[in-house]
């Protein structure tokens, strides 16, 4: 079996790029102003149970990123009501359809005072979102079903959704102070 050394430490908010050394050293290049830098793909089913394997690496990259633990919880929050939205709505429930997320540090547009910003993208192939459903009117009462959309609003600063032919787009993006 053959040894793999160590990886260096890295700063998530930062483009990795391999070095032509070794295929472990990685040399770190910072988001220039303008920039959308990809941090972070997944590639994964809609299977339910791998929600904890996503929601793990993406708390690990939101806290590299500068995150607070109370932002990234956030961050987490929006993302598990995201793909959990498209497992039972999208996908109704079938557990075999392909999900993509992508996570990127965003150096464009920052808001006063925020010092990162995260990006976070998630494509399925699942049944359209009803029109309007992503930006219906805030409910004035707490009831069960329906709340994660209203989390999604609250936790992220920006939630985008779109739809591209027979795909869906999720776009949410928080911006770290």
């Amino acid at each position: 079996m053959k040894k793999v050394p160590p990886v260096a430490n890295v700063n998530a908010s930062t483009n990795v790029q391999r070095s032509a050394s070794s295929p472990t050293d990685l040399a770190l290049k910072p988001a220039k102003a303008g920039e959308r830098v990809p941090l972070l793909r997944l590639k994964f089913f809609s299977n339910p149970e791998l929600l904890g394997v996503v929601r793990s690496a993406v708390s690990a990259l939101s806290e590299s990123v500068g995150f607070s633990p109370e932002a990234s919880r956030a961050v987490i929050r929006a993302v598990d009501e995201g793909l959990a939205n498209i497992m039972r709505h999208a996908y109704s429930g079938q557990r075999d359809l392909p999900i993509h997320l992508t996570c990127w540090s965003v150096a464009a547009s920052l808001p006063k005072g925020a010092k990162a910003a995260i990006e976070i993208e998630i494509m399925d192939r699942g049944s359209a979102m009803p029109d309007g459903k992503l930006n219906a009117p805030r409910p004035r009462e707490l009831s069960a079903g329906g709340l994660g959309l209203e989390w999604m609003r609250k936790s992220m600063d920006v939630v985008q959704h779109s739809r591209k032919g027979k795909t869906n787009y999720l776009r949410m993006t928080k911006y770290g102070m």
